[in-house]
């Protein structure tokens, strides 16, 4: 036909008079990183509002959230987290990576990124031998800080 080459990719769609679409558009990713998150365990403000956030940014069309939060032994109220956490979600497809992180101390500490899905929110949440022991935020300083850093 005229104005197309022969063999280019739109003759055969042109010839039926049919319209080629575009590929759909490759999601945006968003990702926070904070040391509370209300799903799994907040202590305040911080992570009720970084909930509602990153669940309403989820909800859009578009976006992939994604939220790396420690998880704490043990919620505000004494609770141990790891139970709580598939208690309250048990659909959210749990997967579990174990490594060492070097936070400078004698021993590399035992780590685990605990990964799943709730209400359209990608979580990776971060256990580590040493830190993140107690409720949250006790004892929280550099060491939690250098655990906390690699896995971001």
């Amino acid at each position: 036909s005229r104005g197309s080459p022969r063999g280019s990719p739109g003759t055969a769609a042109q010839a039926l008079g049919l319209e080629m679409a575009a590929a759909p558009p490759e999601p945006l990713t968003v990702a926070f990183v904070t040391p509370e998150y209300a799903r799994v365990t907040s202590t305040g403000g911080l992570g009720v509002y970084l909930m509602h956030l990153a669940e309403a940014l989820a909800a859009r069309q578009g976006l992939e959230v994604h939220v790396l939060a420690p998880l704490w032994a043990q919620g505000a109220r004494g609770e141990w987290m790891a139970e709580e956490l598939l208690r309250k979600h048990p659909h959210a497809g749990w997967r579990v990576l174990r490594f060492t992180v070097d936070a400078g101390g004698a021993t590399p500490a035992i780590a685990s990124l605990n990964s799943g899905s709730v209400r359209g929110v990608h979580l990776h949440l971060l256990r580590c031998s040493g830190h993140f022991e107690g409720a949250p935020y006790a004892g929280f300083g550099l060491g939690g800080a250098a655990a906390f850093a690699p896995a971001a």
